[in-house]
């Protein structure tokens, strides 16, 4: 009985097991959530690598868009084809940077909401898909093979209302809404300008036509204390809410006052510029800048720094040779009256035109003390107008300077709290300078390659050098350009940046009065390599000996040139070596050594084939032989 039961008892075990197997080969896999993959808040990851050797062709974008609600199709939508812009790097080793969307082809959907947006070139696509009445929507990472079905939903709005802190509404105060999270912030740089906008007289502003989900709004009043304006929760798709009354704050508040040292008197319409100190919150560093009113008095309020237990601002006077800090120190704290005292020095104005008349823009105004000691004044004119304030009294040569023009220099006595108008100053129209440069060994040039101007000087010992008056720099087809060149003598001289050697002499040029045109084409020379190596018998036996003053002739020049070792700079040529000996009573003589071919140093990385050092032998130099 007992074998029965335990036979049953197994027969039954077994059909289970093949029941449950079964049932478990038939079952479906068990369902996981598929990975959500967020795109990075401010930049768009590159188009997936297609397999070596794969052709790019171009393809179609095409779907249809529907109402989120409804399910029907939309006619009459947006949609736009985007790329990523990248800037282009400026170096070798600089990464291109995203310079955000680029709309490429927009079409309208038709019956039914559908699209076809056709040849699009290969790369990165985008959708962005908007209709009046709804929120605009996106599509990352658009292939050409997907049919793309998008759903818009029913448009958001929010509005509000600022009022400054007695209650009166605050207009044209510039407000910014900005969408937050995932793919959206960075399709709103797409249209930035749907998101800035102004207050009303009455104070209110609104947005409509936005996307649901997370948002911020952010208050920038001129004379108050900017505001982050956060909002919980998220919209909700066609909410319309109303964000209430938004109460500006006065923030701190400074008065500045600007008097002359030696007379006390108000100094008007001097601009003054307060910036708070020790601010945690970099947005609260941006200072406010006022003028002063015929007083002298400049008042500032909405002034940052909240953020710090005890703010100190700095308080400046913004004068066009830079600011001059007060003699308290420079930072006060919230609701001082601060004190600027000016020195009464003379100041330098005047107008320059263009050679028709015309008001010259943007041009340097240098004040160069002679005969006394002051320090030298810059300012920037534009529109034809400069004015250089704080001019010590004493001598100066005015110098006007602009890239195109003939350089002005105009001699000037200042008067000690005198205001001196030069009046009118016309430049006049240069000579253009033209030319090419090529390479003396006829290859191509390579690299950076400038032009200078230079006009020939001494300096106190007698020495003459090149003072620079211009340079130029070469252009892919080889040509070079000077505008604005003023009569006179100069030199003219090509240079390698990457590669800079001293054998290019410069070349004179004369410009004469009234010429408009001259050209002059350059020779960049190749720098030679040389290696002299010198023996002499030294008690019976042959030894290399220190190097004795040498001097190379060039042949085709005559010109002379000192030999140090083979990093002397040569131009590649023939040369006579010459080499000093103390004769027998040790007087220095001068005695020729031999002729020698100078050749071009090989480029770099080949340094190591050139030719083999020449032997001096000194010995057979003082024979004669």
């Amino acid at each position: 009985m007992e074998r029965r039961l335990l036979l049953v008892l197994g027969v039954l075990g077994a059909v289970c097991g093949i029941a449950l197997i079964l049932a478990l080969s038939g079952a479906e896999p068990p369902r996981t959530r598929p990975p959500v993959e967020a795109a990075p808040p401010h930049s768009i990851a590159p188009p997936p690598e297609t397999e070596p050797g794969a052709k790019k062709e171009s393809g179609t974008l095409k779907g249809r868009v529907l109402s989120g609600k409804t399910g029907e199709g939309i006619k009459g939508a947006k949609v736009v084809a985007l790329s990523p812009h990248l800037e282009p790097a400026r170096s070798p080793d600089e990464i291109p940077t995203w310079g955000g969307l680029i709309p490429r082809k927009t079409v309208y959907t038709g019956e039914n909401g559908y699209f076809s947006l056709e040849a699009l070139p290969p790369d990165y696509w985008s959708l962005w898909v908007e209709k009046r009445g709804y929120a605009w929507t996106t599509v990352p990472r658009a292939k050409f093979l997907e049919e793309h079905v998008i759903e818009l939903f029913p448009a958001c709005s929010v509005r509000g209302q600022v009022v400054y802190p007695d209650g009166f509404p605050a207009p044209g105060v510039r407000i910014e809404y900005h969408v937050q999270g995932t793919h959206s912030e960075v399709f709103s740089r797409y249209q930035l300008e749907k998101y800035y906008t102004t207050t009303r007289e009455d104070g209110t502003f609104q947005y409509e036509d936005l996307p649901p989900g997370k948002f911020t709004v952010e208050v920038y009043p001129p004379d108050h204390l900017p505001f982050p304006w956060r909002f919980e929760p998220p919209l909700e798709p066609g909410e319309n809410r109303d964000l209430g009354v938004h109460k500006l704050d006065d923030g701190f508040s400074i008065t500045a006052k600007v008097v002359w040292r030696e007379t006390n008197e108000p100094v008007p319409d001097i601009e003054v510029a307060v910036r708070p100190i020790a601010d945690p919150m970099p947005r609260t560093n941006i200072g406010q800048r006022r003028r002063t009113d015929a007083n002298g008095i400049a008042r500032f309020k909405g002034l940052g720094g909240q953020f710090a237990e005890r703010p100190q601002f700095l308080v400046a006077a913004n004068l066009a040779n830079g600011p001059v800090l007060p003699d308290e120190g420079g930072t006060h704290p919230p609701g001082s009256t601060v004190t600027i005292y000016l020195r009464k020095e003379g100041s330098v104005k005047g107008f320059v035109e263009r050679p028709n008349g015309d008001p010259l823009d943007q041009f340097a105004v240098d004040l160069e003390a002679t005969g006394h000691i002051a320090r030298q004044l810059r300012d920037f004119g534009e529109n034809g107008k400069f004015h250089v304030f704080q001019v010590p009294g004493g001598r100066y040569k005015l110098h006007i300077r602009h890239g195109n023009l003939v350089d002005k220099e105009i001699d000037i006595d200042v008067e000690g709290g005198e205001e001196l108008d030069v009046g009118k100053i016309r430049l006049e129209e240069g000579a253009q300078i033209t030319g090419a440069v090529r390479r003396s060994n006829g290859r191509e040039l390579e690299g950076v390659v400038r032009v200078n101007l230079g006009i020939r000087v001494k300096n106190p010992a007698g020495v003459e050098g090149w003072r620079e008056a211009g340079r130029s720099y070469v252009q892919q087809d080889g040509t070079f350009l000077f505008k604005g060149v003023a009569p006179g003598t100069y030199g003219l001289w090509p240079e390698s940046i990457e590669n800079p050697t001293a054998t290019t002499e410069p070349v004179d040029i004369v410009v004469r009065p009234g010429d408009t045109a001259l050209q002059k084409d350059l020779v960049l020379w190749s720098e030679g390599i040389l290696d002299l190596r010198f023996l002499d018998q030294v008690e019976g036996s042959m030894r290399q000996v220190v190097q004795p003053p040498t001097y190379l002739v060039e042949t085709a020049t005559g010109k002379e040139v000192r030999w140090f070792g083979i990093g002397t700079r040569l131009r590649p040529g023939s040369y006579t070596v010459y080499v000093e000996i103390p004769d027998a009573q040790g007087v220095p003589r001068r005695y020729k050594a031999r002729e020698v071919e100078v050749t071009e140093r090989p480029p770099r990385g080949q340094e190591g084939t050139g030719q083999d050092p020449i032997e001096i032998r000194l010995f057979e130099v003082r024979d004669g032989s």
